[in-house]
């Protein structure tokens, strides 16, 4: 991929992020959205929400930045050999999918595995746009082991029975929660 094209990439993405935060602020669910804090921002999103004053680098050096932070990634998830996609049909908010699912799972995986980012899917049905479904990936040790975990926990936590496991390395093999 050229710089051009990861450039824009960057900026579409920065661009969904925000757009996803100004919808969730803005919701009007079940949810309180109007006293969220910071700390609970950083404890829903780790480390990717950085504070400070933006600093000017040329591209070169952004590019150098880029890649040791990849570098970096490939690193810390070595040791997880299994990395499976999980994909629940439920309208829920990105906070609420993370308190519901990602941090229970994560509690549960301990050190046997780690829950990696997480994303929503929308659609317009009847003029609204609405959460058709969520996603996240989950990275484990052990793939029998990890896929218990998972299964236990999601079922703990109440997920839809069609809720979809899918393990994508070191091979491709579809789940579901009770299978």
């Amino acid at each position: 991929m050229d710089k051009e094209t990861l450039t824009g990439a960057l900026v579409a993405l920065g661009c969904i992020v925000g757009f996803g935060w100004l919808l969730h602020r803005g919701c009007s669910s079940n949810e309180s959205s109007d006293s969220i804090e910071l700390e609970e921002a950083k404890r829903s999103h780790g480390p990717r929400i950085r504070l400070g004053e933006p600093r000017k680098m040329t591209s070169d050096e952004f590019y150098q930045q880029l890649e040791a932070e990849k570098r970096q990634e490939a690193e810390k998830y070595a040791a997880f050999s299994c990395r499976f996609s999980i994909t629940i049909y439920e309208d829920i908010r990105p906070l609420a999918r993370g308190e519901k699912y990602e941090v229970p799972l994560q509690k549960a995986l301990g050190e046997s595995g780690v829950v990696i980012g997480g994303g929503s899917s929308m659609k317009e049905i009847d003029g609204k746009m609405v959460i058709t479904d969520v996603g996240f990936s989950v990275r484990t040790k052990e793939l029998e082991k990890g896929l218990g975990i998972i299964r236990k926990t999601l079922n703990a936590q109440q997920a839809p029975k069609n809720t979809k496991i899918k393990l994508t390395e070191p091979r491709e093999e579809q789940y579901g929660l009770d299978e």
